[in-house]
């Protein structure tokens, strides 16, 4: 064989193996109808059932960024219970639907937060347990990741709200328990004391009154200048000033 040619055929069988490398390719079993492992070209890969050549029944797909699904599909979506973990430490374990977690779900942080409850569209949504690691804990309903509806909040302090929630925020009916003692149970908006409202002292003294931006303006019995309930708006804002930054930087609390 002339050397040239030779040469040719040799180069021309390098060019068609590196071709061959840079497609997404089937690389065990069968890919169309049954049990099989595909291959892409970016390092991905699924290993798995399939269903008229898509992603079907039972399969683990791995991205090259080291994050790994383990569960149910539904052509080539994820659909139905599955595992989900980041190359971050964070873990879902619930029910997904058209590639969203959708139904029940428990989400794992890599700080130690916890939640476990409902889910619609990646987001928490229905009834749910929010548990952080400080102790802080959150049992009530959700709606588009947010607090709202009925739930309550007890701080790492031990102190309290149970009551209305609107988007994070206490809004509504609810009543607040401090860690001295002290309640107050009535009327909220955006997280402060207005409406009306009682006010419980640690005396035994009762208020009964009207409030504006978390400040009394018209009582009907006790006084209002109670000495206890001048510092209540400041008990208060070490607990708001804490959620307002948790609201701000999701990420560093349980995302």
């Amino acid at each position: 064989m002339n050397k040239n040619v030779f040469l040719l055929m040799f180069a021309l069988v390098i060019f068609l193996l590196s071709c061959n490398s840079d497609k997404d390719k089937c690389s065990t079993g069968n890919c169309k109808e049954g049990f099989g492992v595909f291959e892409y070209r970016n390092g991905d890969k699924y290993e798995g059932y399939w269903k008229d050549g898509k992603m079907d029944s039972i399969g683990s797909f791995r991205w090259i960024d080291g994050t790994k699904y383990f569960g149910h599909w539904k052509e080539a979506r994820k659909d139905g219970w599955g595992d989900y973990l980041w190359p971050n430490g964070r873990v879902y374990k619930g029910y997904w639907k058209n590639d969203s977690k959708n139904g029940m779900g428990i989400m794992t942080w890599k700080n130690g937060n916890k939640y476990a409850g409902g889910w619609k569209d990646d987001r928490m949504d229905g009834k749910g347990i929010l548990q952080w690691k400080s102790g802080k804990k959150y049992d009530g309903y959700w709606m588009n990741g947010k607090k709202n509806g009925k739930g309550i909040l007890i701080t790492a302090e031990g102190e309290s709200y149970d009551g209305d929630w609107v988007d994070d925020r206490m809004e509504g009916t609810g009543t607040y328990k401090w860690k001295s003692g002290a309640s107050y149970t009535g009327e909220w908006k955006d997280d402060k004391m207005d409406g009306q409202g009682i006010y419980h002292e640690t005396t035994g003294n009762t208020i009964v009154g009207i409030w504006k931006e978390g400040n009394i303006i018209q009582s009907s019995s006790g006084s209002m200048e109670s000495p206890e309930l001048r510092n209540v708006n400041s008990e208060i804002q070490r607990v708001l000033q804490q959620m307002e930054f948790e609201r701000k930087n999701p990420h560093q609390n349980h995302f």
